[in-house]
């Protein structure tokens, strides 16, 4: 689904509510970027459903083939790392989350283990859990994570990009806005999640326009599906 086939369900969706309601062109692709963005973070782990007595949420990246399959367009390849002199490197610009990383010796790969910062000294000044080339550790700062030892000196990292902004593209012809995918920005999702995320986008349009029809018929969509 492209995103002038995004705009037509959504246009398609409204009409079969009654509501009578019109979005323009950039509400659109306001709505369907909120949503995006929702479903995302739905598919990777809401951290609304960690409990403290389960600390895995019913919805999480890699718990099902499916939702691998969803986020797959996110995905990275395997980037290498130049880590610096005090163990540190600048995260990519279009990260989201670390999926992995791992430090290659002898053409064999060793996991790198995440450490959450309150918790290096610990690894650091233990004679059991110390890090070394072949049990490395990195902890993730704002801008850059730091590696132990901070000798690495590579590594490699796989990870899921940000969701790009949705975009409808369009030139004006005899005054009206005509799609123009030569201008737009895609979707990247696959059919079956693109329309999971326009039932959301609608959710929102049936808030923002205080019409219970529209929100009602989306969330009921969104439930059941197709």
């Amino acid at each position: 689904m492209n995103i002038n086939q995004a705009h037509q369900f959504i246009d398609f969706l409204i009409r079969q509510s009654n509501s009578g309601v019109y979005l323009s062109p950039t509400e659109k692709d306001l709505i369907l970027n909120r949503a995006q963005t929702q479903y995302f973070n739905k598919l990777y782990g809401n951290q609304n459903d960690y409990r403290y007595d389960r600390p895995v949420p019913k919805i999480t990246y890699a718990i099902t083939e499916k939702i691998s399959r969803s986020l797959a367009p996110f995905l990275s390849d395997p980037t290498p790392l130049t880590i610096d002199s005090v163990g540190q490197v600048t995260t990519p610009v279009d990260m989201y989350q670390i999926v992995s990383i791992t430090h290659a010796i002898s053409g064999l790969d060793y996991e790198v283990t995440r450490v959450e910062h309150d918790r290096v000294s610990n690894n650091l000044t233990s004679e059991i859990e110390a890090p070394d080339e072949e049990y490395p550790i990195y902890s993730q700062l704002r801008t850059k994570l730091q590696f132990y030892p901070k000798t690495l000196a590579t590594a490699n990292i796989i990870y899921l990009k940000k969701p790009i902004d949705m975009v409808w593209g369009y030139t004006i012809v005899s005054g009206v806005p005509v799609y123009n995918s030569g201008t737009s920005v895609q979707p990247v999702w696959e059919d079956m999640d693109m329309n999971e995320v326009v039932y959301l986008a609608l959710t929102y349009a049936g808030l923002n326009i205080k019409d219970a029809d529209v929100s009602q018929f989306a969330n009921q969509k969104s439930q059941t599906g197709l």
